[in-house]
């Protein structure tokens, strides 16, 4: 058998211990204070506890506690003397009460001064009224009694007359509870007024809530007919309400509508937006708003629109929102007509994008995202109306401003055709029985689509032109550049909101060396015509664009050349000319010929020229380079050069 190892072997008391490993006796903590010194309960004497333990006991118990228990648990018996065995019958109850007491089925205990007070002032009145009643029949007594013959010789036929008493001896007496102890009379004098003042103090709070109640229901009242007014002087329509449910609607019965509605919806809008277009007067306190509106939603219609840039950086604008104006009840009702003519256009264009040829474009719930260029992302966003607060974070866009308000437009313009093509189709059924082909109703979203695709497409061509002006410059050759994107004036862009083929376009000039050289004429959404100077050319893309302005711009400072060659050389009979096909310029004059030839790559302006000398026949090239100074002075210089050998 193995032996135990040791810390198996190790017994551990299950005691509190009370001693450490010093074999000191381990004091009680109580508290710690804030100086950090402990507090230890202090130590008991045993002698000292036992002392106080046993005056408790008799002090609660009784001396005779200790004589009258027996050791066994049991009570010893009380022997009566003999001098208590002639008690009355007093003396047996109050020892089958102290027997009861001893049996433990009641406790007695010493009655506290409390309730001895309390028993006094209960009892005294009563023991003075019997007191009373006692001497009153003592008085009554003594009176019969004084007023009987009495002894044997008394005649018994004839009553003796009646002695003359006193006056008042045999009046009535009244007998009263003597007058209570001045504390308690003060006692029930407080209590009394006291009551009476809380009665009092409610009374008067009903009274006030009365006249409170009065007077917010005036105010209320005063103020529903000034807010009806209010409304009715901004031309808001307002309509009587309906009867309640269970109204009376017979013959005699009142039917005057006793509440309005005020209707703010658009006329031609769809049924759902007109139900929701519905405000009542409010009559009660309606959290502080005068107006009830059962079906509005809040939300408010976001554009955002995100355009990535050259570098790689995207940037978002939004359109102007403004947070709700409660001050008045024509600024709520704005507010409220605002939101659901928003709400409305963002359900036609959920409408309309479901069907758009794009393929990146995503519909949601409350999101339509749709790509209107290679680099921009236009979307309509439903928001709640209480985080509509432009901020630094997001910055407002007047583009987006401008589809804002030209998606009211353009939602007014279908409400118009939906409301002429329904009368002219009941014009029509009246005088024949055929009905006419109705023509699909304008588009919200297409005109705004166009809109963005054209000012980037101008976008495009404004850079293109700007990269030609650029180069121009940086060679000494002047260059200018006029752009109009919008050509139409402000009441032909009105009117292109009747025609829902209506369309915008702009033209844009470049001059080169203070000539009209290149004119431009673009249309929405991407129709651009180039004016050359041998025909009109209809440009299809960016790339034709860039050949065919390079050619102009070639075009036009070579025959700037040819004009600076002519008045240099100082030959009458010198020729020059432009060949157009090979984009050179050449001269020849007293034996010499000069040739100059453009182009630009990457831009930037590339020249070269080629001389030969009266009497030679090898060409000498001569490069340009911007170290030489301007394009036009260096072709001076070597045209100055030729003629001076």
């Amino acid at each position: 058998m193995t032996e135990e190892p040791p810390y198996k072997k190790l017994r551990l008391s299950l005691e509190q211990p009370y001693k450490d490993d010093g074999g000191e006796r381990i004091l009680q903590l109580l508290d710690i204070a804030p100086d950090g010194e402990r507090v230890y309960k202090p130590r008991e004497e045993p002698v000292a506890r036992l002392g106080d333990n046993l005056t408790r006991v008799i002090r609660e118990r009784g001396i005779d506690f200790f004589e009258k228990y027996k050791p066994d648990g049991a009570w010893r018996d009380a022997e009566p003397s003999e001098a208590n065995a002639s008690d009355s019958d007093t003396d047996v109850e109050a020892d089958a009460a102290k027997s009861k007491t001893r049996d433990g089925d009641d406790k007695q205990r010493p009655m506290s001064v409390d309730e001895l007070h309390a028993m006094r002032t209960e009892m005294i009145p009563h023991l003075y009224t019997a007191m009373g009643e006692m001497s009153l029949a003592r008085d009554l007594l003594a009176l019969v009694s004084s007023a009987t013959p009495s002894g044997p010789l008394a005649p018994l036929a004839q009553p003796s007359p009646m002695p003359n008493l006193p006056a008042g001896t045999l009046t009535g007496s009244t007998v009263s509870n003597p007058p209570p102890l001045p504390s308690v009379a003060q006692f029930n004098a407080q209590l009394t007024l006291g009551a009476k003042d809380k009665a009092l103090r409610q009374a008067s709070d009903v009274l006030r809530n009365a006249a409170d109640t009065m007077e917010r229901t005036r105010k209320r009242d005063e103020s529903y007919w000034v807010d009806a007014l209010t409304a009715r002087a901004a031309n808001w329509s307002l309509v009587p309400a309906p009867l309640p449910p269970g109204a009376p609607t017979g013959k005699n019965a009142d039917k005057t509508a006793r509440d309005f509605i005020i209707s703010f919806g658009l006329e031609e809008a769809p049924m759902e937006f007109r139900r929701r277009a519905m405000a009542y007067l409010s009559a009660v306190d309606n959290d502080g708003s005068p107006l009830v509106f059962q079906h509005r939603q809040k939300m408010r219609l976001r554009i955002a629109l995100s355009r990535e840039e050259a570098d790689g950086t995207k940037n978002v604008s939004y359109n102007s929102l403004h947070a709700p104006d409660d001050s008045d009840v024509n600024s709520i009702l704005k507010y409220a007509q605002q939101e659901l003519i928003e709400q409305e256009v963002f359900h036609e264009l959920f409408r309309e994008a479901e069907k758009f040829p794009s393929g990146d474009t995503r519909v949601s719930e409350r999101l339509i995202s749709v790509s209107v260029a290679h680099t921009m992302q236009l979307s309509f966003t439903l928001v709640p109306s209480a985080t509509c607060n432009n901020s630094d974070e997001e910055p407002s866009s007047p583009l987006c401003d401008l589809i804002h308000a030209a998606l009211k437009l353009l939602l007014l313009r279908r409400h118009s055709f939906v409301k002429k093509q329904r009368s002219s189709t009941s014009t029509s059924l009246t005088a024949s029985t055929t009905a006419p082909i109705q023509a699909p109703p304008p588009k919200i979203l297409q005109p705004i689509i166009d809109l963005i695709q054209y000012q980037s497409f101008c976008d495009r061509i404004a850079n293109e032109l700007r990269k030609v002006c650029a180069a121009l410059w940086a060679v000494g050759v002047h260059a200018k550049m006029r752009m109009t994107r919008v050509g139409e004036s402000g009441n032909d862009l009105v009117a292109l909101l009747d025609s829902p083929d209506g369309s915008i376009g702009g033209e844009a000039v470049l001059r080169v060396a203070h000539r009209p050289t290149f004119r431009l004429t673009f249309q929405s959404p991407a129709m651009l015509v180039a004016q050359t100077s041998q025909a009109n050319v209809t440009i299809s893309s960016i790339a034709q664009l860039a050949q065919v302005l390079h050619d102009e711009v070639k075009l036009a400072v070579l025959e700037r050349i040819c004009d600076i060659g002519k008045a240099t050389c100082g030959d009458p009979k010198a020729l020059w000319f432009v060949d157009g096909v090979s984009s050179r310029t050449m001269g020849r004059w007293g034996g010499h010929s000069a040739t100059f030839q453009m182009s630009l790559e990457s831009g930037a302006v590339v020249a070269d020229a080629w001389t030969i000398r009266s009497g030679v026949t090898t060409a000498v090239n001569v490069a340009y380079s911007p170290a030489a100074g301007q394009l036009l002075d260096w072709a001076t210089g070597i045209v100055r050069n030729l003629s001076a050998q």
